[in-house]
């Protein structure tokens, strides 16, 4: 358009959240496009349910099996959490609080992460940017051992959170957690001033 009004001429073009102006030596061009936050997560969301039907198709035989043998192990599997936590967009910062053979009062790791992510429309007068404390819990059970699954006497919950008020908490086991422990983060989860409780 530009090109017809002046002729040739070399453009400047500033690209913008959701605009985009090219500038010529007289005259401007704005182009609305589709680039804010929202537009950003939806695309995002596409393509997360894309690989997922691609590692069905292509490991539909592969399956991943963490063994525990030690507490080295034990060790490298708190580190691999923090890895994938890393990771995440929405943490900002992660780490271990102690050595896996020292006591932690329930807190392996700890995150700093913005709770204004998981709302993912953000309104115009909202600040996107809102920072909480997550505490993580990892738990293992050692191979060979009679324990098969987490269960709730085997964690803390209820101390960590009284003791140190995160506005999260995640558990982090490489078995699987008992129904009874579920259970009992489901009447957390409804009934304590938390952001947000899970396990994996």
């Amino acid at each position: 358009l530009i090109n017809r009004l002046e002729g040739p001429s070399e453009l400047l073009v500033l690209p913008n959240e959701n605009i985009s102006f090219i500038l010529g030596e007289q005259h401007v061009v704005a182009i609305s496009n589709v680039g804010g936050i929202s537009a950003f997560l939806d695309e995002k969301e596409k393509i997360k349910a894309r690989n997922a039907q691609e590692n069905i198709i292509l490991f539909a035989d592969k399956r991943m099996k963490w063994t525990i043998k030690t507490k080295s192990d034990s060790s490298l599997f708190e580190d691999l959490v923090l890895e994938l936590l890393v990771r995440e967009p929405y943490i900002h910062s992660a780490k271990k609080v102690a050595p896996t053979n020292q006591g932690d009062n329930g807190r392996d790791i700890i995150c700093e992460y913005n709770t204004a992510y998981n709302n993912l429309r953000v309104g115009k007068q909202q600040s996107s940017l809102e920072i909480g404390q997550l505490i993580v819990q990892c738990k293992t059970n050692i191979e060979g051992s009679k324990k098969k699954s987490i269960g709730k006497s085997d964690v803390d919950v209820a101390d960590t959170i009284y003791d140190y008020k995160p506005d999260a908490y995640l558990l982090v086991v490489n078995s699987q957690v008992t129904r009874d422990l579920t259970e009992y983060f489901e009447k957390i989860r409804n009934r304590d001033d938390l952001h947000w409780i899970d396990w994996w």
